[in-house]
């Protein structure tokens, strides 16, 4: 698979499901607005499913860029070594200021409990890390915190709050 990048068609069903009830939190009282949505959603992945056929990154540190340069918030479901690399590499850059800080919130505290553990009891011990850097992610398992959180950095961030 030279040249290609994976869409993760494996998570595609977390992240729809995700995905959806964040909208809907979005949407609320407005069912039949949710249902369209959520019909929109799956439509979507579908397209980026064929897409994947013709949208290529010939180098992996493009398709990187173009993932932070577009970006206004993380939500990040439990994944493998991309989804650690991706996670690690936005903090690094938003610690570093490479970057304008955004909402980074970590799906499934179960999940990400032991890296927080890690950063705990080695990295914020050995001091390799400032006791700030572990403020630049939230972790929760509620859509609806994920929503607020997102809608309340927007509002700081456009003076609306």
């Amino acid at each position: 698979m030279k040249g290609r990048q994976a869409v993760g068609r494996d998570a595609a069903p977390r992240f729809l499901e995700t995905t959806v009830a964040l909208e809907k939190k979005f949407l609320e009282g407005r069912q039949n607005r949710a249902e369209e949505l959520e019909s929109a959603v799956r439509y979507f992945l579908e397209f980026l499913q064929d897409l994947d056929d013709f949208v290529q990154f010939d180098h992996f540190f493009v398709r990187k860029v173009m993932l932070v340069k577009y970006s206004n918030a993380f939500v990040v479901l439990p994944g493998g070594f991309g989804t650690l690399d991706e996670v690690f590499e936005t903090l690094t850059l938003i610690q570093t200021c490479t970057i304008e800080q955004f909402p980074v919130i970590l799906m499934g505290s179960e999940f990400w409990s032991c890296m927080t553990e890690f950063f705990e009891k080695s990295l914020l011990a050995e001091k390799t890390i400032d006791p700030d850097d572990v403020r630049l992610f939230r972790i929760t398992d509620s859509p609806q915190e994920a929503v607020a959180f997102i809608r309340d950095v927007e509002r700081q961030d456009t003076g609306q709050g």
